[in-house]
């Protein structure tokens, strides 16, 4: 379920970011299997306050395959 309302400023400017380190974005791995193939990690956030209202998988299907 998405949130439509920043539960810290009551904000309804959410937007949907990518995480990155460098020049490369963050990925997620499967624990059990590291070398199988990853996914991007996304967010949700307020562009009003700047409160982080979740990490995403964008991929989850793909994590570990």
């Amino acid at each position: 379920m998405e949130e439509k309302v920043c539960p810290k400023c009551h904000s309804d400017q959410l937007k949907k970011g990518i995480i990155q380190s460098g020049n490369a974005s963050v990925q997620m791995f499967s624990f059990t299997n590291p070398r199988g193939q990853s996914s991007s990690m996304t967010s949700l956030y307020c562009s009003h306050c700047g409160y982080v209202l979740g990490l995403y998988v964008e991929n989850p299907r793909n994590v570990g395959k």
